[in-house]
């Protein structure tokens, strides 16, 4: 069959088949006045390019869920851990981000002493401070007592910054009451954040 283009529009042309019947198709470039052998109907044409933009739709989604699970995967793997021994004691698992990710008691103290608590969206330095006051709370931490503290990663310079960040941050929360010890991971050395003396 034969088709004649009468017409000519932004998307579509009206076209004269050899019946003498009048026939919207789309418009793939065609001229007023050109014959042509075969037509793509209008409707048809429409519900290609709705199935074409859907494609486009999941595609774009699918490839925001495999970021955002990546990005998820990012903020959920550990960095770095920070144990903290007062009696109880406990284990803080840390991302990158110096969020707190995980937090477990690594013995009966130091499981009464996280029972309750909520570390999520919380950075290491606020969790150090919270879970010294809570033990102060529960009597396990009094003037004068220790908070040892060894921080343990693979990257060395985010090890480095969040020892003095840890040890910076106690010694200012709790002045000169409590002694701060940072324990050395590469050895038996350990360092202790010396402490003012109380002014009379």
């Amino acid at each position: 069959m034969t088709y004649l283009v009468m017409e000519c529009h932004l998307g579509y042309a009206v076209v004269l088949d050899s019946e003498g019947r009048f026939i919207k198709a789309a418009n793939l470039g065609y001229e007023v006045g050109q014959t042509i052998t075969q037509v793509i109907p209008y409707r048809e044409a429409k519900e290609k390019s709705k199935i074409s933009v859907l494609g486009s739709w999941v595609a774009a989604a699918a490839s925001i869920c495999i970021m955002m699970a990546g990005i998820w995967q990012f903020l959920l793997t550990p960095y770095g851990s920070v144990k903290m021994h007062i009696n109880p004691d406990v284990q803080i698992e840390v991302n990158s981000l110096d969020y707190v990710i995980g937090l477990e008691g690594l013995n009966e103290d130091g499981e009464e002493l996280i029972e309750g608590y909520t570390y999520q969206f919380k950075h290491v330095e606020q969790v150090s401070d919270e879970l010294a006051d809570k033990a102060v709370e529960l009597g396990f931490l009094k003037e004068g007592g220790t908070i040892h503290f060894a921080v343990e990663s693979e990257h060395t310079g985010w090890k480095s910054r969040t020892e003095e960040k840890l040890s910076v941050e106690l010694e200012i929360h709790f002045r000169d009451s409590v002694m701060i010890i940072l324990d050395s991971t590469e050895g038996d050395d350990v360092i202790i954040i010396p402490v003012t003396p109380k002014e009379k």
